[in-house]
């Protein structure tokens, strides 16, 4: 009796040192499932991480885009309200559409200029943009700047006013 329960515990060790995937001598089937569904949650919970990422970084380098080429916008519109104001005294300002291909992009944009009367010089303007990059209500960077430019009158090459 005593080498027969010698020889279950030798059987029962040796099932024991198969491995989880064999008990009683049949496979088991069941665990290598669960192993291979938990590995493919990892994996797809680790593939939509790095698309969100991905995508968070396009849209923030998108935005950075933005913000960069309606800054340059808005130089562009002061000095185009500077050059006009310093040909023409009236010069009251414009809405300045510019077209994609102009832009060499996708996107067009708009700049508004406004030029305002200085009431104690009257050479003098202050003028204010507003760029708007990409010309869409919802999905834009604006950006502001306001400059004061004096005119001066054109003078002949030997000092005297033109008339």
């Amino acid at each position: 009796m005593d080498g027969d329960s010698t020889r279950r515990n030798i059987l029962s060790a040796a099932r024991v040192a198969e491995g989880p995937f064999e008990a009683h001598g049949k496979p088991r089937r069941g665990a290598i499932l669960v192993v291979i569904l938990v590995c493919f949650v990892v994996a797809a919970t680790l593939f939509v991480l790095l698309a969100r990422w991905g995508f968070a970084e396009h849209r923030a380098a998108e935005t950075r885009y933005w913000d960069l080429q309606a800054q340059w916008l808005a130089e562009a519109g002061l000095e185009r309200a500077a050059a006009r104001f310093a040909a023409d005294a009236n010069y009251t300002g414009e809405t300045w559409a510019i077209s994609a291909n102009d832009l060499a992009g996708n996107s067009s944009g708009v700049v508004r200029i406004n030029v305002e009367k200085d009431a104690n010089r009257p050479n003098r303007r202050r003028v204010s943009v507003e760029a708007d990059y990409p010309d869409d209500p919802a999905h834009r960077c604006r950006w502001q700047q306001q400059i004061v430019v004096d005119r001066r009158e054109p003078t002949s090459r030997h000092g005297a006013k033109t008339p």
